[in-house]
């Protein structure tokens, strides 16, 4: 797997299972509406205890989609909150 890094360095990962999780950082999420893509800025988090800071790219139904799962995300833990659930 290779990709660009935050600074535009290429990186490269032997093999996927190396990657543990991803988080976000603490970024504004970036559109090319050109390209019509957002840019969300993620640490890949390895198995071996590093990190490689890059970006996840999403195509319009790709964001339609991830909000409509982390409205219903933040709405459950909100009612989780209030004792609703």
């Amino acid at each position: 797997m290779t990709h660009k890094t935050a600074t535009g360095e290429a990186a490269t990962a032997t093999a996927a299972s190396e990657v543990t999780h991803v988080s976000i950082l603490r970024a504004d999420l970036a559109y090319d509406h050109r390209a019509e893509q957002a840019a969300l800025a993620v640490r890949l988090h390895l198995r071996s205890g590093g990190t490689q800071d890059t970006v996840l790219v999403m195509e319009p139904g790709q964001m339609e989609i991830y909000s409509m799962q982390l409205a219903r995300a933040i709405d459950r833990r909100e009612k989780s909150r209030s004792g609703l659930i």
